[in-house]
């Protein structure tokens, strides 16, 4: 006997639709900061600037964080080991 009804498979389908829909947002919402943070600071408009501000801060609030540790030089003789997300850099202190 089957179970599932036209009404559960809708359920199903609209959840994964869903999920689908927001990972591509998240990386519609990444490109998007990459291809702005191309524009130096120094050259971007008050309006540029805001809506620049604004995607990096929901995208830190949505992101789906991949971390890694990299060795970052702090001058010639020194550096150090940090932790950070690859899509939105958000840094993990240690």
């Amino acid at each position: 006997m089957n179970t599932n009804t036209n009404e559960n498979m809708d359920i199903t389908t609209s959840q994964i639709d869903k999920a689908n829909i927001q990972y591509l947002e998240f990386v519609q919402l990444t490109e998007c900061v990459k291809q702005m943070d191309q524009i130096p600071q120094s050259l971007r408009s008050e309006a540029y600037a805001n809506a620049y501000e604004y995607l990096r801060a929901t995208l830190q609030k949505k992101c789906i964080h991949e971390y890694i540790e990299d060795y970052i030089d702090i001058d010639p003789d020194n550096g150090k080991y940090i932790t950070y997300c690859i899509y939105c850099e958000k840094t993990l202190h240690k």
